[in-house]
C-alpha cells in the first residue's frame, strides 16, 4: 500500500518501531549503568597523574561528542538539501545508518560522563571500572 507521497506504510511502521526499539534500548542502559555498586578504596584528593587522567578522558570525550555533533550536522545538511532524483534513496539509508551510529556515540558520551560524575560523587578515582568503561568504549 502506498502513500502520496511515495512512502509505503510498512515502511513508516518499521521506522517507528525502530525507534521504540532505540528508546528502549537507551532506556536499559542507563537503567544498568544507574544499578552499579562499585566498591572501591575512597580517595580524598586526586594525585597529579590522576588529574591528568581525568583531563584527557574528559577532553577525549567533548572531542568525540563534537564530531558526532558535528556528523548529524552534516548529515541533516546532506538529507535535506540532496537531489531529489534516482540517488537519494541509495544516500538516504547509509546516511540515517551513520546518524544513528553518530547518536549512539553522543548518547555514551554522555553516560561516561555520567559515570565520571558518579565516580566523582562517591570519591574514588578508577578510569577502568565497568560504569566508566564499557560506556567509554561505547562512545568510539
Amino acid at each position: 500500500m502506498m502513500r502520496a507521497n511515495g512512502r509505503s506504510i510498512i515502511e513508516r511502521f518499521g521506522f517507528y518501531v525502530g525507534a521504540v526499539a532505540i528508546a528502549l534500548v537507551a532506556w536499559q542502559v542507563q537503567r544498568y549503568a544507574s544499578g552499579q555498586n562499585i566498591l572501591e578504596p575512597q580517595v580524598e584528593s586526586l594525585t597529579q597523574l590522576q588529574e591528568q587522567q581525568l583531563q584527557a578522558f574528559l577532553d577525549m570525550n567533548r572531542l568525540l561528542t563534537t564530531l558526532g555533533t558535528t556528523m548529524l550536522g552534516a548529515l541533516g545538511f546532506l538529507l535535506a538539501s540532496g537531489s531529489k532524483g534516482q540517488h537519494r534513496s541509495s544516500v538516504r539509508w547509509p546516511a540515517l545508518a551513520s546518524g544513528a551510529f553518530a547518536g549512539l556515540s553522543i548518547f555514551f558520551g554522555y553516560v561516561a560522563s555520567e559515570g565520571i560524575l558518579y565516580m566523582l560523587r562517591n570519591q574514588f578515582f578508577d578510569l577502568e571500572a565497568p560504569v566508566i568503561l564499557w560506556p567509554h568504549r561505547a562512545h568510539f
